[in-house]
């Protein structure tokens, strides 16, 4: 048995981690907005811990690009096509995208209603929007809640919608759209830093924002830098969509085409859509711009409903390192 992990880390992984014949396939794209970072695990045909391990060949039938998710995706059951200009519910017109990950893609769209520029999460088909779900829990208030500072730095569900499409009917989630997160701004940088205050100002909201959680009893299950945001600046609502591309740039989109030549297949859009940038590197980061939200609550749950982990299924049964011997 041996399992080798493909990418920077694959010396790293020890090869006494074991499995007969597996084959495992993971993404790892940020987490709100996305960046694409895909990981693949390739199975070992042979149990010799010897023999050199066979590269996974997933079927890929377009041509890959560049920051921009598979149109592999695009089927049934999968992602829903959307195309710049497009209208969501007779309300929201789509002006970027603002990323994608296994479970959805999300889009930077104009609210014609409240004119402001808004987030739309679009899930995957055939899934229930958990999220949506959790955020619509902590915003009931209770009687005996105390002032929570935290609760500030939870999403507010805006609307909620769904869309019929040639992959199925997908779950559409409205939030506030974020400039972005830690990660992000940490990658964007050489030092990867931030200002000593800055950090001090983010440590602080998360405390205030788990404490919120936990005090509404709800985990969060997947907290990380990655799932940490920072506000956009309310003037970004001043803005045109053409005022928007001048100042970020053009949509920056590329024709998806098949590796053989044929059509695209049905429910695939024409082109992709590269993320736009609306951040900055992190060392760049004023105090005054410190502002916060968590997101992602799509693993959250609530311990006093669903027992997702037991004190014996979080214990290895590979010791990491040897036991001394006496």
């Amino acid at each position: 048995f041996n399992i080798q992990r493909q990418g920077i880390l694959s010396n790293l992984w020890p090869r006494f981690v074991t499995a007969p014949h597996l084959t495992i396939v993971s993404s790892l794209i940020s987490p709100v907005y996305g960046r694409n970072i895909a990981t693949t695990y390739c199975r070992m045909d042979s149990i010799d811990p010897d023999a050199s391990p066979k590269p996974c060949a997933p079927v890929v039938e377009y041509m890959p690009l560049e920051d921009i998710e598979k149109p592999e995706r695009y089927r049934p059951g999968g992602y829903h096509p959307i195309s710049i200009g497009d209208r969501l519910s007779n309300r929201y017109t789509v002006v970027h995208k603002l990323g994608f990950g296994t479970y959805s893609t999300t889009w930077l769209a104009k609210d014609m209603n409240m004119d402001k520029y808004v987030a739309i999460k679009i899930a995957i088909a055939g899934t229930d929007m958990l999220e949506s779900k959790i955020l619509n829990t902590l915003a009931l208030s209770e009687p005996s809640d105390e002032e929570q500072p935290g609760e500030a730095l939870i999403p507010q569900v805006l609307d909620t919608f769904s869309i019929d499409g040639p992959n199925g009917r997908h779950q559409c989630l409205v939030t506030e759209p974020g400039m972005m997160t830690l990660a992000e701004a940490k990658d964007a940088s050489y030092t990867r830093l931030f200002r000593m205050p800055v950090a001090k100002a983010i440590a602080a909201q998360v405390i205030q924002a788990v404490a919120f959680l936990h005090h509404r009893g709800v985990v969060h299950a997947d907290l990380h830098p990655g799932n940490i945001m920072f506000r956009l600046p309310n003037s970004i609502d001043k803005l045109s969509p053409g005022e928007l591309y001048q100042k970020y740039g053009q949509p920056n989109v590329s024709p998806f085409v098949r590796l053989d030549g044929k059509p695209l297949s049905d429910g695939v859009p024409t082109h992709g859509v590269m993320p736009i940038w609306l951040g900055k590197e992190s060392e760049l980061v004023a105090l005054s711009e410190a502002k916060i939200f968590v997101t992602d609550f799509g693993e959250s749950f609530l311990p006093s409903v669903t027992q997702r982990h037991s004190y014996a299924s979080c214990m290895t049964s590979i010791y990491i390192v040897s036991k001394p011997e006496n």
